[in-house]
């Protein structure tokens, strides 16, 4: 069995998870794969934005207050839903990622994840 273990990187919270999740997964005789989730959609725009965006809000605590407020809203859930901003060339990189790899299974240690991947999963 292939496990593939989806983080962003933001900062080590999701990495660590990923990392230790596969880990295991390889010490009871299984394959893993860990990824960014970003990397395997080829989307380098959307990678610098998750990890910068973050460690600017690490440097200053009160404007993450502000920017999260203001970005954490329904509407940026429908439009990361609706993939508004993911050209089609980024859904067959990560086609091409999932047929590379083959995993049995898919675990993302980032909401996106479980936000995007269903959806992705059913066309391919």
């Amino acid at each position: 069995m292939k496990g593939a273990f989806l983080y962003v990187d933001a900062g080590k919270g999701h990495y660590v998870p990923a990392v230790a999740l596969a880990d295991s997964f390889e010490r009871a005789g299984h394959e893993a794969v860990v990824e960014d989730l970003f990397v395997a959609f080829k989307t380098p725009f959307w990678r610098w934005v998750c990890k910068n965006d973050w460690r600017f809000c690490l440097r200053h605590p009160r404007f993450e207050r502000i920017l999260h407020t203001l970005t954490d809203i329904r509407l940026n859930y429908y439009l990361i839903r609706k993939e508004v901003g993911f050209p089609p060339g980024r859904l067959k990189s990560f086609v091409a990622w999932f047929e590379k790899e083959k995993p049995d299974f898919i675990v993302s240690t980032n909401f996106l994840g479980g936000i995007i991947l269903p959806k992705i999963l059913k066309k391919t």
